[in-house]
């Protein structure tokens, strides 16, 4: 017996690490890759801290190079800059 669930199933493709890569209805659908206007000299701290993120639970990416949390505070965020917050989450 073979059960196939199809409903809202979509071909992926895979990066040249072998991950999954999301298509970009469901990315869209869901949020990511959203523009967002900040205020002039928005530290990455600060962006943080507004959005109620716990930073001990999230990694940083900025520009394709992860962020040393100890300089969150110290870097604005500029016009152009591409920032991608990952949450780690527990679950058994």
């Amino acid at each position: 017996m073979t059960r196939v669930i199809a409903s809202a199933a979509d071909n992926v493709e895979l990066d040249k690490q072998g991950r999954i890569l999301i298509p970009a209805k469901l990315r869209e659908k869901i949020g990511l890759g959203k523009e967002v206007v900040l205020a002039d000299n928005t530290s990455v701290s600060a962006y943080l801290e507004a959005c109620r993120y716990k930073t001990d639970r999230i990694v940083v990416e900025l520009n394709e190079e992860i962020l040393p949390k100890d300089r969150y505070a110290e870097t604005i965020l500029k016009d152009g800059d591409c920032m991608e917050i990952v949450t780690f989450v527990g679950g058994g």
